[in-house]
C-alpha cells in the first residue's frame, strides 16, 4: 500500500511527497518497416548505432537511451526509432535481443523515456546529454 492510499497524518512541510509519475512507454508499431537511413545523425552517433557501445557510455542502457534521444532530436518518428533499435544489423540492438521476451518491454521504456525527454526540451536534450558524456552532438 502506498502513502497515498493510507490515511496517515500529513507529512511535515520539509518532506516533499509527490504522486508517483507514470513511466512513459511507447508501444511497438504494428507495422514496422525497414530501418531508415541514419544520414541525419552525427558520425559518432551513427557509429554508436552501427557498432554498439564501445566504452563511450558506462552502460548499454545509457548508450541505448542516447541513441534514441539523438534519433528523436534528428526528427525520426517513433516507428523509425523502433526499426533502428530492433535491427539486428545494428549492434545497438544487442541488449534488446539478449533480453528475449523482455526486450520489447525494455525498449518500450527506453524509447518512451527518450521521447518524453526530447519532447520536454526539443533539440536541447540530445546535445546536453551527449555533451555531458563527451560523446556526440547533434548540431
Amino acid at each position: 500500500m502506498s502513502p497515498w492510499e493510507v490515511d496517515l497524518a500529513p507529512a511535515p512541510s520539509w518532506v516533499p511527497l509527490e504522486e508517483p509519475r507514470e513511466t512513459p512507454r511507447v508501444s511497438p508499431p504494428s507495422n514496422l518497416g525497414p530501418p531508415p537511413a541514419l544520414s541525419r545523425l552525427s558520425r559518432r552517433m551513427h557509429d554508436l548505432i552501427l557498432h554498439g557501445n564501445r566504452g563511450e557510455y558506462e552502460s548499454r542502457s545509457e548508450a541505448d537511451f542516447a541513441a534514441c534521444l539523438a534519433l528523436f532530436g534528428a526528427d525520426y518518428e517513433v516507428a523509425e526509432v523502433w526499426a533502428v533499435m530492433t535491427d539486428p544489423a545494428n549492434a545497438i540492438s544487442e541488449k534488446f535481443f539478449e533480453k528475449g521476451s523482455d526486450g520489447e518491454r525494455y525498449l518500450a521504456l527506453t524509447i518512451g523515456r527518450a521521447r518524453a525527454a526530447a519532447a520536454a526540451s526539443p533539440r536541447r536534450w540530445g546535445r546536453v546529454y551527449a555533451r555531458g558524456k563527451g560523446v556526440v552532438s547533434l548540431g
